[in-house]
């Protein structure tokens, strides 16, 4: 009796999957963590991404902020072309307990948590590796607050391109 209720519960929960030590690549594209839950409604978040520019030109560097008087464990943050949801640039400074991941042949434009210590604040350094990008870019986050608590694709400030 006991064998079938295990291999029930494993067979319901099977398919979940948290990753403390980061997002998987898997879920790049998405951005929504394989929880096994729904996503909260991003006008409810609690958490903030902030810019040092509003504009870039080729070579930039942004610095992009995640902060709340809440607590985090993990989050998933990269920078999109709003229009066609392409990932762009490369993040090139990042604090402890985060670490790059490459996303759709990318090496290091995404940035994930590596574990899933409490967070408040974290500040990122993002370049514009590229020249001729589109006009608006957008930082997106989803941030975990914990295995069922999460929001997916927070918009940050627009970042515009600024050609010289």
């Amino acid at each position: 009796m006991n064998q079938v209720v295990l291999v029930v519960i494993l067979f319901c929960f099977g398919n979940v999957a948290a990753y403390p030590s980061g997002a998987a690549s898997s879920t790049c594209e998405s951005m929504t963590p394989n929880h096994g839950a729904s996503a909260q409604p991003n006008n409810e978040s609690p958490y903030n991404v902030t810019i040092s520019s509003s504009a870039y030109t080729y070579e930039s560097e942004i610095q992009i902020q995640i902060s709340s008087d809440v607590n985090f464990k993990g989050f998933l943050l990269q920078v999109r072309n709003p229009n066609t949801d392409e990932i762009y640039g490369e993040f090139i400074e990042k604090p402890p307990s985060t670490k790059y991941l490459g996303c759709t042949g990318g090496t290091s434009n995404a940035v994930t948590h590596s574990d899933s210590t409490n967070k408040m604040f974290l500040e990122f350094t993002w370049k514009a590796n590229f020249q001729n990008g589109p006009s608006t870019l957008v930082p997106y986050v989803t941030v975990v607050q914990s295995r069922l608590t999460f929001w997916v694709k927070l918009e940050g400030p627009e970042i515009n391109c600024k050609y010289s």
